[in-house]
């Protein structure tokens, strides 16, 4: 038997040899540089079933991955993968280890070593539960121990910098579980909602497979498929899940450049099967067509699909109910349109001629349902779950406390800025040291360089511009107090080189801080080895220096038009997409940016990567290279007949429409207010330019309206709120209207808010919405009033809010609310009232 199985092997090991991996050898050739020896001789490796493994996922990984991969990291984590195959829970089949245990990435996030750490801290957790969901509602409590929701920029962090940090947004409290998950080999994978397509938002969160099907988890739960976010999902018109490599599902909907996108809105809700068909002028059916969905969301339209035509010029797609905008494009052929699935499960869109596209439309969407998902299973670990849920919170709290030290930062920034002291000194310092507050497990590393460098002024000064501009989520990036110290260097020589033309404001905001957010590179410590390269390109004339950069990249890196982007695929440094080397033109853009900067070059970007030469702003890139300009163009608002305030990303986008597939994206463009008026400017790309407005009534039901700028550039838009489905506030008891307006003391402009017990997740995301919300509720003269069983100190912020009283003990409200809820009191009554997560509701009450 045993020399069955070695020949079994063997001939395993043969095939993958000189079977399916010639491509994959092309493409590591192509793509890892200088590792591409190494990653070659793992799929060689004298263990068949390393080697195996190996192909599957150099097979299927990104070239973003390829460039970055090491082949003692891969091999590694495979032989963790498989060791975790052996606990008690691990039965699945070899296509689902594959796909949602082997991988090492969850999704966009920096490429870290994670596993051995996970493996070394999780296991002792869940090596005796008795069963996936058991294993999985254990993790999640170890994850809550780790990191609490936060909102952060849209670049990925990856999971160890997460628990550095302490904190994340969804997509990285997605990220830390499927990680921990999977280094005790529980199958999970990323789903989403691109956009919930009803409000201005979307959310990101982890499925779980067990043999009863796969299952979702949000916010610690004594189950699986009981999260806060549930009656938002039953609303939600797609849900996406993502697999790594060709995963064969019914619900597939596309495999693509190593990932297969599928369909688990089924899990959410009931989805209608949507036909979509695509014909020309004379009703002939379009094959090979692109079709694109979009949702309405932040002012306008968001792309979230894009799929192809059949052979009969059909697309079918299961989508939940509600509303979606439809775009499609052949050639020079374009058509479009809503499509409501609530009235009709299928639609026919005519290509025209002329990409036209100006549109008055209502999407439309179904009533909110509260109830409880009838696939959660009841609670697993019983009595001992809520013990362990405020453990994990005092643990994590304790952890991060011990972190802070206001006084010292704020003695730092006294010592920087003794001799500016102004009106807003106060205001300025405070801000400082709530973002030193925030770096959380790095704080003792900047102090430590902070405190070698306390003889020096000109280096206290970079470490302060550094702390200042940037995004806590790099700071907390840097490794270690050796790498904040290499970097800082590094700002400091490039300061000294161009100190006669470049003024210390223009140096601190253009070269130490951020050209964009969610572009910028991970801070993994790339500094030092990238200026080594590219030091001799600097001269002492920024033009010249200018020049050289980008000769040199010109030189150096390939523009790869075929370049395949993929899901899985992590963010670079300049180091990696210089071994990568075949590079789409974007990647070129952030490299020269780096360069630049390093070498003390302010960079900005406004839509274009623009240089400070000469006291002026100038495109890095020559004029025959860089043919966009500026069109200049004015935007009025009215809804319902009276003007409002033209807002971008609330309430209007710019558009860019793709005459190569048909799909409208935003574009840059910048401005300002000039009361009520916005007055902007955008870079013509030489496709179609449109202005997209939306507003929503309280059921998210959206008004769109897309309009032409290149046809008039001065633009007066009429919304109409679609009439409103959703108002809580006629089916209230009397009892708990009463109890309402008791709270309001008479005040005769009120918002009273109901936190419940728990500071959950949604209470948080609606809370912080009201702060956002403070200065307007103050303009208009109303008071807040928080109903919550916590301490005042748990809401303390809204002691901001003029006129604004907290209260506590909610015992006489009913006792089945679903929180938080939101009442809006006007001359003593109720005019609006919620019960449950939706985010669009603060914006209503501000409208209202």
């Amino acid at each position: 038997m045993k020399k069955i199985v070695i020949i079994l092997l063997l001939n395993l090991f043969i095939l993958n040899i000189f079977g399916l991996n010639k491509s994959t050898i092309k493409r590591i050739k192509k793509y890892s540089g200088i590792h591409k020896t190494e990653l070659i001789n793992l799929l060689k490796d004298k263990n068949p079933e390393i080697a195996k493994y190996a192909e599957f996922i150099l097979h299927y990984s990104s070239p973003n991955d390829l460039s970055a991969l090491r082949a003692d990291y891969l091999k590694n984590n495979i032989e963790l993968a498989i060791k975790a195959r052996k606990l008690p829970f691990a039965t699945y089949s070899e296509d689902i280890f594959e796909h949602f245990v082997l991988p090492y990435r969850a999704s966009q996030e920096p490429m870290e070593n994670w596993r051995p750490k996970f493996y070394e801290e999780i296991y002792p957790i869940v090596k005796d539960a008795k069963s996936i969901e058991e294993a999985a509602i254990l993790i999640n409590l170890w994850a809550n121990e780790k990191m609490t929701f936060k909102q952060t920029h849209g670049r990925d962090q990856a999971s160890l910098t997460t628990i550095k940090r302490g904190y994340g947004r969804c997509e990285e409290m997605m990220i830390i579980f499927i990680d921990a998950a999977r280094s005790v080999g529980i199958p999970v994978r990323a789903a989403s909602a691109p956009y919930w397509n009803f409000t201005d938002n979307n959310h990101a969160w982890v499925e779980i497979w067990t043999p009863d099907g796969w299952k979702y988890r949000g916010e610690p739960e004594n189950s699986l498929n009981n999260a806060w976010f549930t009656s938002t999902t039953k609303r939600a018109t797609i849900v996406n899940s993502e697999a790594f490599g060709k995963f064969n599902s019914p619900d597939l909907i596309k495999f693509k450049n190593g990932a297969s996108k599928i369909n688990s809105t089924k899990y959410y809700n009931n989805p209608v099967k949507c036909t979509i068909k695509v014909v020309d002028k004379n009703g002939k059916p379009v094959k090979k067509a692109d079709v694109n969905l979009y949702a309405v969301s932040w002012g306008g339209l968001f792309p979230f699909l894009n799929l192809q035509t059949d052979k009969n010029g059909i697309v079918s797609i299961d989508l939940g109910k509600g509303s979606v905008y439809i775009t499609s494009q052949k050639k020079k052929l374009f058509g479009h349109s809503v499509f409501n699935n609530m009235k009709s499960n299928s639609i026919t869109i005519k290509l025209k001629k002329n990409f036209e596209f100006s549109d008055n439309s209502n999407l439309l969407f179904p009533l909110v349902d509260n109830s409880p998902n009838p696939n959660s299973k009841k609670a697993v670990l019983g009595d001992k779950f809520k013990y362990l849920k405020e453990l994990s919170n005092l643990r994590r709290e304790k952890r991060l406390h011990s972190y802070l030290d206001p006084l010292y930062f704020a003695d730092f920034y006294d010592q920087i800025n003794q001799n500016k002291k102004d009106d807003n000194y106060e205001k300025d310092r405070r801000k400082f040291v709530e973002n030193c507050n925030k770096v959380e497990g790095n704080i003792s590393q900047f102090k430590h360089v902070i405190d070698k460098y306390k003889t020096d002024n000109l280096k206290e000064k970079v470490l302060f511009d550094m702390l200042n501009n940037w995004d806590t989520k790099e700071l907390v990036e840097i490794p270690d107090s050796l790498m904040i110290e290499k970097v800082a260097d590094i700002y400091l020589d490039a300061k000294k080189h161009f100190s006669s033309t470049i003024p210390d404001s223009i140096f601190s905001k253009y070269v130490i801080g951020f050209t964009w957010r969610s572009f910028t590179p991970p801070q993994n410590g790339w500094q030092p080895e990238f200026v080594n390269s590219i030091k001799k390109l600097q001269t002492n004339d920024i033009e010249s220096t200018k020049e050289n950069v980008i000769k040199y990249f010109d030189k150096n890196l390939k523009i790869d038009k075929n370049f395949q982007y993929s899901y899985f695929s992590g963010t670079l440094n300049p180091i990696q997409i210089m071994n990568l080397h075949y590079i789409p033109e974007s990647y070129k853009t952030k490299t020269v940016n780096c360069a630049l900067k390093l070498l003390g070059v302010p960079i900005r970007w406004k839509g274009r990567l623009e240089y400070y030469h000469n006291n002026a702003w100038e495109s890095v890139y020559n004029e025959k290279k860089d043919k966009k300009e500026y069109r200049e163009f004015t935007l009025k608002i009215f809804v319902d007949g009276k003007q409002i305030k033209a807002e971008p990303w609330k309430n209007f986008l710019i558009g860019e429409l793709s005459k190569k597939n048909g799909q409208i994206s935003n574009t840059y463009f910048d401005g300002k207010n000039d009361s009520l008026l916005y007055v902007g400017k955008y870079l013509d790309t030489g496709n179609p330019i449109y202005v997209e407005c939306e507003v929503r009534n309280s059921n998210g039901d959206a008004n769109l309206v897309i309009q032409s700028l290149e046809e008039n550039p001065n633009l007066t838009i009429q919304l109409k709120t679609p009439k409103e489905y959703l108002d809580n506030s006629s089916s209230l008891s009397e009892k708990t209207r009463e109890n309402i307006l008791n709270y309001a003391e008479g005040k005769s402009k009120t918002i009273v808010f109901v936190t419940g017990e728990k500071k959950s997740e949604p209470i948080i995301r609606m809370y912080n919405k009201l702060i956002l919300a403070s200065d307007k509720i103050n303009k208009k003269n109303f008071s807040v009033v928080i109903i919550s069983p916590k301490e005042d100190t748990e809401y303390k912020d809204f002691h901001k809010i003029k006129n604004g009283k907290i209260v506590s003990n909610s015992d006489l409200l009913e006792k089945d609310g679903r929180y938080p809820e939101i009442y809006l009191i006007e001359n003593n009554k109720i005019t609006f009232a919620t019960k449950g997560f939706n985010l669009g509701v603060i914006d209503l009450i501000l409208k209202k």
